[in-house]
């Protein structure tokens, strides 16, 4: 039988290529699938790296994004308290002058009324005899007391009215109510002033345990608080710290719990 009629159809296309090549079909496959790994490999490398580079600049864009709005926050912040700054500045400076107005509104006035009294007292003294003036200036003067006296009283009424019965509640009354007082006294006698501390312990605005108004360095002589000038015996709770007495009388007054601490005495 000839060579050719030795192999079927299909097998010849193999001998022709093992003859050519010299490689067999498994050979090729080995081939393919030795150069395939590699090539996937590389692929898969290649892949995984560009994700992660696209994880990394996702990351810093992030970063960069949460640092700008966190330097916008830190901005928003300080800004913020420097308003509050500014509005505290500009509170406690409104503050000041207002407690300073009324300072030298208080100072106009008294300096006023001892015009006014100085003019009074000089003109009726050109006018009267030695005897006759000395009489009119000290009716005079006690009309003037009166006037002060009641206008105090009416300053003091309108100040613990407008604040629910304490002169202590607010600092800028405080301050207006001690200025009044401790002018006040300055101004009238002994009975008047005695009047006046009389009237300030009644309202509960000289009362120890309590905020206490403060009158301190207010020179009181010749006051009489004995039990014979009040109908009640009792003084209970009266504070008079850091005052000035001079023959101020208590007698048969009952001063349970008084508070006259750096206040100095003498009889």
């Amino acid at each position: 039988m000839p060579l050719h009629n030795q192999y079927t159809n299909t097998e010849l296309p193999y001998l022709s290529l093992r003859a050519h090549c010299g490689l067999t079909v498994k050979d090729i496959l080995q081939l393919v699938g030795s150069l395939i790994l590699p090539l996937m490999l590389g692929i898969f490398t290649v892949i995984i790296t560009l994700h992660q580079q696209t994880i990394t600049t996702q990351q810093r864009l992030e970063d960069r994004k949460l640092t700008e709005e966190q330097r916008e926050q830190d901005l928003n912040i300080s800004r913020e308290q420097c308003l509050q700054d500014l509005n505290m500045f500009a509170i406690q400076r409104e503050h000041d002058l207002n407690i300073s107005r009324e300072q030298r509104q208080l100072n106009k006035d008294i300096a006023e009324a001892r015009r006014i009294q100085d003019d009074l007292i000089a003109e009726k003294q050109r006018n009267m005899s030695e005897q006759q003036r000395a009489h009119e200036v000290n009716i005079a003067q006690e009309q003037l007391r009166d006037s002060v006296l009641v206008t105090y009283m009416n300053d003091i009424g309108l100040l613990l009215k407008s604040n629910n019965g304490s002169l202590t509640s607010d600092p800028v009354t405080a301050i207006i109510a001690r200025a009044k007082t401790l002018t006040v006294i300055q101004q009238l006698d002994a009975a008047r002033s005695g009047f006046v501390i009389r009237f300030l312990y009644e309202a509960k605005q000289l009362t120890s345990g309590a905020n206490s108004l403060d009158i301190s360095d207010a020179e009181l002589i010749g006051i009489d608080l004995s039990s014979e000038t009040i109908f009640h015996r009792k003084l209970h709770n009266l504070s008079l710290t850091g005052v000035i007495l001079r023959n101020v009388s208590f007698f048969k007054r009952d001063l349970s719990y008084t508070n006259f601490s750096g206040s100095f005495y003498k009889g």
